[in-house]
Formats: C-alpha cells, sequence, structure tokens
C-alpha cells in the first residue's frame, strides 16, 4: 500500500460527463433540423412518367409550391405556408411576384399529388404565367429505367 493513497496506488480515470452532454446535445440538434427541414416537403405521391421530355435543372435555392388534398379543396403549401381557397391563390400569386422579382431565371418548382385532377392544378399554373414566371419545373417520379 501507498502512503500517499490509503486505498491503494491512484488511478487515472477520464471525466466523460462532458462528452456525454455534448452527444445528446447532438443528437438532440440533428433531430431539430430534420423534423424542420421534412415540414417543409410534405410527403406526396408524385406522378410517375414513362420519359422524360426533359433533364432536372441543377441550381440554387428555388420556390417549390406543393398542392396536395385538404378535405374536399386543395391547399398549395410554400415551405410551412399553406394557402388554400381564392383569397389564398391570391396570397400565393403576390409571394410568386416578389420571388420572382428578386430571382433571375431560377426555375420555380410545383409538385402536386398523384391523384390530383389537373382542374386543382391549373389555377397554380396560371398565376405563374401571370406572374411572368421565366421557368416552372414540374416534380415527377422518374422513369424507372434511369433514361435521362
Amino acid at each position: 500500500m501507498s502512503k500517499k493513497h490509503p486505498k491503494g496506488p491512484a488511478r487515472i480515470e477520464a471525466n466523460l460527463t462532458a462528452f456525454i452532454d455534448v452527444t445528446f446535445l447532438l443528437i438532440i440538434f440533428f433531430i431539430l433540423v430534420a423534423q424542420l427541414s421534412s415540414s417543409e416537403r410534405p410527403n406526396l405521391a408524385l406522378p410517375q412518367v414513362e420519359d422524360r421530355a426533359s433533364t432536372p435543372l441543377e441550381r440554387g435555392e428555388r420556390l417549390i409550391i406543393n398542392c396536395a388534398r385538404r378535405g374536399e379543396g386543395v391547399a398549395y403549401t410554400v415551405g410551412t405556408e399553406s394557402f388554400t381557397g381564392e383569397t389564398g391563390l391570391r396570397s400565393l400569386a403576390e409571394l410568386v411576384r416578389g420571388w420572382s422579382v428578386t430571382q433571375d431565371e431560377e426555375p420555380l418548382a410545383v409538385r402536386a399529388e398523384r391523384t390530383l385532377p389537373y382542374e386543382q392544378i391549373d389555377p397554380v399554373l396560371r398565376l405563374l404565367r401571370e406572374a411572368n414566371v421565366p421557368a416552372v419545373e414540374l416534380i415527377v417520379i422518374p422513369p424507372e429505367d434511369g433514361s435521362p
């Protein structure tokens, strides 16, 4: 036995409390980020195409309008904002006009549920034309054979 340490030789131990705290904080951070990013893209059953008429554009930030059923009607969402009815379409038109002024030649994307009739997507396409949006990209599921 050591005279300095009556219980035996001194042991060196690592204090992992701070490391565990940081690990849990990182886990919480990534869970929150995943939830926020998934709320901007609602889960839609997109239409599937036989073959592509164009190739996807690789660009930066773009505005994505999601069209989904909500009860008897349809809801148009951009990020976390939801627009319904005629007043919602007018608000969406204002948002699109403001976006198209700040974005030069940046395509705008439209996502719609597979089962949504064209008559419910047409108002969005009309307001995009009226807002003079230079390019609109329709998001669909690509063909499974991988053809461009």
